[in-house]
C-alpha cells in the first residue's frame, strides 16, 4: 500500500513538472512578443514601429512553411510510424522552403531596402522556432513535455534579452534582430542538443520514400495552418495598403490580448494531445471526446472571462504599455477577444481532427475562409476601416469553428457506425 502511495505521489510530481515547464515556456513565448512589440513601440513611436508590427506577424505565418505544422502529427505518432531521423531530414527542407517564401514575398511587395531586411531577419529569427519545434514534438511523443517547455523559456529568454537590451543601446532594429538571431542559434544547440541526445540519435535520413511520405502526410496540415496565418494577417494587410500608416500599430496592439486566450488553452490542452491520441488509437472514445469537451468549455469560460476582464482594465493597461493613446478603441478590442476565443476553440477541434488523421479535411474549410480573406479584406476594411479589420477576423474564426466542429461530428458518426475504413482521408 505504501509502495502504491509512493509511485503515485511520483507520478503526480512528473505531472505537476510538465504541467509548470509547460505553462512556463507557452507563457514566456507569447510574453516574448508582448516584450518585443512594447519596446518597439515605445522606443520608435506607432508610426515607425508599424513596420515591425507588420514584419513580425508575417514572419510568423511565414513560421507554418518552417515547421510545416508537423508538432502535431509528430506529437501524436505514438506508433512512431516515422523514426526521428525523417523528422529531423524534414526540417530542413521545409526550412529552406521557408526562407525562399520569404525571399520571393520581399522580391514581389516592393519594399524599402531597409524594410526588406528587417523582414528577412525576422524570418530568419523564427526560422529557429521551426528547428527547434522537431526536437520539441519528439519529447512530446516520449512523454516529456517538460524538457521541450524549459528548453523553450531559455532559449527565448536568451534570445529577447539580447534583443531588447541592444535596442536600448543602440537603438537600431536591422542590428539587434540580427544578434537576436546569433543568440537564438546558441540557445537551440545548448538547451535542446544533449537532451535529446538521450532520447535519439542525431542523424538526419535524407532517404527519399519516407520523407516524401511524410511531407505529404502533413500537407494538409501545412497548407491549412498557412491559409490560417492568411487569415489573420489579411486585415493587416489590408489596413497597410488602405488606411494610414499609424493603424497598422493600433491594430497589432489591439490584437496582442487575443493570444491570451490561445496561451491559457495551451496551458490546459497541450498537456493532454499525447493522451487524446493514445485514447483514440487504443479505442477509448468516451476518454477522447471527454478531453475534447473539457476543452472546449474551458476556451468558453476564459474567454468570457477575458472579455470581461478586457472591458474593464483592457485599454487603459494597453495604452500604459505601448505609451499609446487607445481611446474609443474598446469595441474594437472586444470584437479581437472574441475572435480570439473562436480561434482558441478551433485549435482544440483541429488537434482532434488530426488525431482521428483526417486532416485533408482542413484543407477545404481552411481553403474557404482563405478565399473569403483573400477577396473580402480590402472591401471591408476599405468601407468600415479598423472596426472592419476586427469584424473580418472574428467571423473568419468563427466560420472555421463552426465548420470543424461539424466535420468532428461527421467522422465520429462515420466511426461510430462503421460507415468508412479508417485512414487519412
Amino acid at each position: 500500500m505504501k509502495l502504491k502511495r509512493y509511485l503515485l505521489g511520483e507520478e503526480l510530481d512528473f505531472q505537476r513538472k510538465i504541467f509548470f515547464w509547460n505553462m512556463l515556456g507557452s507563457g514566456v513565448n507569447a510574453l516574448a512578443t508582448l516584450v518585443l512589440q512594447v519596446v518597439v513601440t515605445r522606443l520608435f513611436g506607432e508610426v515607425r514601429a508599424g513596420i515591425f508590427l507588420f514584419a513580425y506577424p508575417l514572419a510568423q505565418q511565414l513560421l507554418t512553411l518552417g515547421g510545416y505544422e508537423m508538432r502535431p502529427y509528430q506529437a501524436t505518432d505514438v506508433k512512431e510510424t516515422f523514426p526521428f531521423g525523417t523528422y529531423l531530414a524534414s526540417r530542413f527542407v521545409t526550412g529552406a522552403a521557408m526562407m525562399l517564401g520569404a525571399a520571393l514575398f520581399i522580391l514581389l511587395g516592393g519594399y524599402t531596402e531597409q524594410d526588406a531586411c528587417l523582414i528577412f531577419l525576422l524570418c530568419t529569427y523564427k526560422l529557429f522556432d521551426a528547428l527547434e519545434d522537431v526536437f520539441h514534438g519528439m519529447f512530446q511523443q516520449r512523454g516529456r513535455l517538460d524538457i521541450a517547455g524549459r528548453a523553450l523559456t531559455l532559449r527565448v529568454v536568451l534570445s529577447t534579452s539580447v534583443f531588447v537590451i541592444t535596442l536600448l543601446i543602440n537603438r537600431n532594429m536591422l542590428f539587434s534582430t540580427l544578434l537576436a538571431i546569433c543568440a537564438a542559434a546558441v540557445g537551440l544547440v545548448l538547451f535542446n542538443i544533449p537532451e535529446a541526445r538521450e532520447f535519439v540519435k542525431l542523424r538526419p535520413s535524407f532517404s527519399w520514400p519516407p520523407l516524401k511520405k511524410l511531407l505529404t502526410v502533413c500537407f494538409p496540415l501545412c497548407a491549412g495552418t498557412f491559409m490560417l496565418q492568411y487569415i489573420s494577417t489579411a486585415p493587416r494587410l489590408a489596413i497597410r495598403s488602405l488606411l494610414p500608416e499609424e493603424m497598422i500599430t493600433y491594430f497589432g496592439i489591439l490584437f496582442m490580448p487575443n493570444f491570451v486566450i490561445n496561451l491559457f488553452t495551451g496551458f490546459a490542452f497541450k498537456p493532454l494531445l499525447t493522451t487524446m491520441a493514445s485514447s483514440w488509437v487504443i479505442g477509448n472514445r468516451k476518454k477522447f471526446r471527454l478531453i475534447v469537451f473539457r476543452g472546449m468549455l474551458f476556451v468558453l469560460g476564459f474567454t468570457i472571462l477575458t472579455i470581461l476582464v478586457g472591458t474593464w482594465l483592457g485599454l487603459p493597461v494597453l495604452s500604459m504599455l505601448y505609451h499609446v493613446k487607445l481611446d474609443g478603441y474598446l469595441p474594437e478590442l472586444l470584437m479581437l477577444l472574441l475572435g480570439g476565443g473562436f480561434n482558441a476553440a478551433s485549435v482544440i477541434l483541429y488537434y482532434a481532427i488530426t488525431v482521428m488523421r483526417r486532416q485533408k479535411s482542413l484543407v477545404y474549410i481552411y481553403a474557404a475562409a482563405f478565399l473569403i480573406a483573400l477577396l473580402g479584406a480590402r472591401p471591408v476594411v476599405g468601407h468600415c476601416g479598423l472596426m472592419g479589420a476586427c469584424v473580418l477576423y472574428t467571423a473568419l474564426m468563427a466560420f472555421i469553428t463552426l465548420l470543424f466542429w461539424g466535420a468532428l461530428l461527421l467522422f465520429s458518426y462515420r466511426n461510430k457506425y462503421g460507415k468508412e475504413k479508417g485512414g487519412s482521408r
